[in-house]
């Protein structure tokens, strides 16, 4: 291909090549699918002319680019009223700036509003490879935004938007969706129901099983509940359970240490639950682990009934009467012995101590007045 009439004015020619198709306006008008440009001033596009138009207006060079459809642009010589068409256009080539040209690019025109809808920041002269993006009104949702692609525009829609229903046959054809423990999302006929932790199915409708968690804010609300130490989760999101904890603990989570039974130092724990029961437990063993090796406690364990409280002092009356008890006791003995040894010796005369001799020291005398010496 020969060089443009952009390119001869470059160059300083005045003439069109033979090999650039040359069209008079008589030939060159037809009739085509309406069509928008975007005026770029005292510019041209170089190297990528395909047809020349002579003795044509803007208007006309219009026209013949929208009834081709490779065409996307045109240089228009306002010297010498005559265009040049090209499949290239300003938004896939760089645009020389001449003052005797003016280049047009097609465009879309993505004025028109949406139905249920706003025109946003959308033009009348959207260039190709641009797009803009409408608005929907309330209760409709945009589809996405508005793009011209070669003078082809794909324009956003407003679609009615989802909303959730507790009626079980509402499938979202009409922008209603059954959706009872979830966020309903999308449009009319793709509506979708986001589930809230702890539950799924189309609807959200269905609790999940429960699964244990070692947060001890966890209620099973949302499918997850506080569960430790062995224990066994179970039930559906609302209604979990912990069962079968390990030996040694109870409650609802399995986090309570059991009470120790009396004297059952093989329940110990690291912990000091078994010394209200008569354990002592050896802290070098793991924490919560078995301590087969508990001990009695010494002293007794808390728990093991004081004492009764010593008697109080006695005063000084009850010490004098005391005595005198005492005494009076030990004279009543004297005499039931002096009494005693009158009747051995009227029995036993022979038994008497010889004279000058100590009645202690006889041996008749030894066993009867034994306490009495």
């Amino acid at each position: 291909m020969g060089l443009t009439s952009c390119q001869y004015f470059v160059l300083g020619f005045l003439f069109i090549t033979s090999s650039l198709i040359t069209t008079d306006a008589a030939s060159m008008i037809s009739t085509g699918a309406a069509c928008t440009f975007t005026h770029y001033p005292n510019a041209c596009i170089e190297y990528n002319d395909d047809e020349a138009l002579t003795g044509v207006s803007v208007a006309e060079c219009k026209a013949a680019c929208c009834s081709r459809v490779w065409c996307n642009s045109f240089d228009y010589y306002k010297n010498s009223n005559q265009c040049d068409l090209s499949a290239a256009a300003a938004w896939s080539h760089s645009l020389l700036q001449l003052s005797n040209f003016d280049h047009y690019s097609i465009s879309c025109d993505a004025s028109p509003p949406p139905a249920n809808g706003g025109v946003g920041n959308c033009t009348s002269s959207l260039t190709s490879g641009a797009s803009c993006a409408p608005t929907c009104d309330s209760g409709y949702t945009v589809s996405g935004t508005s793009s011209c692609v070669a003078g082809n525009l794909t324009a956003a829609t407003c679609s009615v938007t989802c909303a959730s229903s507790t009626n079980s046959t509402k499938d979202g054809s009409d922008g209603s969706f059954y959706c009872i423990h979830g966020t309903v999302g999308g449009t009319a006929g793709q509506c979708q129901c986001a589930c809230n932790a702890g539950y799924e199915g189309t609807g959200c409708d269905t609790a999940s099983a429960c699964t244990a968690s070692s947060n001890s804010t966890k209620d099973g609300s949302d499918g997850t509940l506080h569960c430790v130490n062995g224990g066994d989760i179970g039930g559906s999101t609302g209604s979990c359970t912990c069962t079968s904890c390990d030996t040694g603990y109870e409650g609802d989570n399995c986090q309570t240490f059991s009470t120790c039974a009396a004297d059952l130092c093989g329940d110990c724990h690291f912990n000091d639950v078994c010394e209200n029961v008569g354990c002592k437990w050896d802290d070098t063993v793991p924490a919560n682990g078995d301590v087969a090796w508990c001990t009695a406690l010494s002293p007794p364990p808390p728990n093991t009934p004081a004492l009764p409280p010593p008697f109080p002092p006695p005063s000084p009356k009850s010490l004098v009467l005391a005595d005198y008890e005492s005494s009076a006791s030990r004279y009543s003995a004297l005499s039931i012995l002096a009494v005693s040894i009158l009747v051995v010796r009227r029995l036993r005369p022979e038994a008497s101590s010889p004279q000058g001799s100590s009645p202690c020291s006889s041996p008749v005398w030894a066993e009867v007045i034994l306490l009495g010496c």
